[in-house]
């Protein structure tokens, strides 16, 4: 009998559906790290805003709210979105304790961002980004939906699932503190350099109950009524100041019972930076340096913070002299706008390092301030350029 060649209808039949398997693999995969993508570019374009928001804060500094955009309350903004996705949104303000704030749209021009892609739409549209009032956290409201989930803001539920560009060195982890007596657990928000701890405090609370404060040995405040929704924001403030902060490592944190303590927990604060970095005064030659540089003069300030260290260096110009050798402002107002604000170039260093500022030869005066990895900001120093290294705006 001669021998049949060819593909068996089974053998057919089990390479298409060995084929189809493997196309549905390659589809899966390829949604899978497109969902990926658009949850990391959300992460960083949130984490990018958010700093800008935090540093405009700690400069007090004009925040870049959207003009013709009056502030919306949480319910305003859940409006902003379809129907199905609200409760999502309402979740993650609830979980980042906004529901009480007023939002405002972030004008993305007057923010200076770089490669934001999203945040386009007009205040109307769901396109935008808000910050919050109070706690300044930033929110995508149209957001990610993917996998069933929907995300809007820098929460666990993101940052699980996605790579957080931290700076070296940081530990930006929850911290749990060390408990005694009955159930009391309290996690805080950060361990890296801050200069406000956001502390959970988890414990079965009743009518009787009261919470203390201590810190130091020697203070003991009531934070009953100042918890809340189980969190307490420990910062300077009545009853605390730089010096308590900064002499301690610790606080305890006290559970009373009609006035008997029945449990207690030690937290770790030796994270806590409250006090500002330090500027050399203009009379200052040995940590202020001024020289001429043939098409620049450079500028070479050195600013000292000695715990968390200094995280950046910015200025801006006052004055400048003109064409006919007469000091003019150099802006209309003295006020610090967003677009005056400038970075200067940074030696390396911790504790103390080196602003390296290069000017236009005509300008005369600036202001210079630094801000430390905890977010405290020195106040603004005025120096002023010696007229001999200066020329006339052309």
């Amino acid at each position: 009998m001669k021998k049949k060649s060819g593909i068996s209808l089974m053998v057919l039949a089990i390479t298409i559906i060995v084929l189809a398997i493997l196309v549905g693999m390659v589809v899966a995969g390829a949604t899978i790290a497109t969902q990926n993508a658009k949850m990391q570019t959300l992460a960083n374009e949130l984490i990018q805003i958010e700093d800008i928001i935090d540093t405009s804060v700690a400069l007090q500094s004009p925040l870049p709210a959207k003009e013709g955009a009056p502030p919306m309350n949480a319910d305003a903004v859940q409006l902003l979105i379809k129907e199905a996705y609200r409760p999502s949104l309402k979740a993650e303000m609830e979980k980042n304790k906004d529901t009480a704030a007023q939002f405002t749209v972030i004008d993305m021009k007057k923010l200076g961002a770089k490669n934001v892609t999203k945040g386009a739409a007009k205040a109307s549209g769901s396109d935008i980004f808000v910050y919050a009032s109070g706690t300044y956290n930033v929110y995508y409201v149209a957001g990610i939906h993917t996998g069933g989930e929907s995300y809007y803001s820098i929460t666990d539920s993101l940052t699980q699932l996605v790579k957080i560009e931290q700076p070296a060195g940081s530990t930006n982890k929850p911290d749990i503190s060390v408990t005694v007596g009955e159930k009391l657990v309290i996690t805080k928000d950060k361990t890296d350099p801050t200069n406000k701890l956001l502390l959970n405090i988890d414990a079965p609370k009743t009518p009787a109950d009261k919470f203390f404060l201590v810190l130091g040995g020697n203070i003991e405040l009531d934070i009953t009524s100042k918890i809340v929704d189980k969190v307490y924001a420990f910062k300077v403030g009545p009853g605390i100041t730089e010096a308590n902060i900064e002499l301690s490592n610790e606080i305890k944190i006290e559970k009373r019972t009609n006035n008997v303590k029945v449990a207690e927990a030690v937290v770790n604060i030796s994270n806590m930076d409250v006090t500002p970095p330090v500027m050399p005064l203009a009379s200052d030659t040995l940590n202020i340096k001024i020289a001429d540089k043939g098409l620049n003069n450079i500028v070479t300030v050195s600013a000292t913070d000695n715990k968390s260290g200094i995280a950046f260096v910015i200025y801006d110009y006052i004055t400048k002299k003109d064409s006919s050798g007469k000091e003019v402002p150099v802006y209309a107002t003295n006020a610090v706008e967003e677009k005056q604000i400038k970075q200067a170039l940074l030696d390396k260093g911790s504790k103390t390092l080196d602003g390296i500022i290069k000017l236009p030869k005509y300008i005369k005066s600036i202001r210079i301030l630094a801000v430390d990895k905890a977010g405290n900001a020195s106040n603004y120093i005025e120096y002023t350029i010696p007229d001999d290294i200066i020329v006339n705006e052309l």
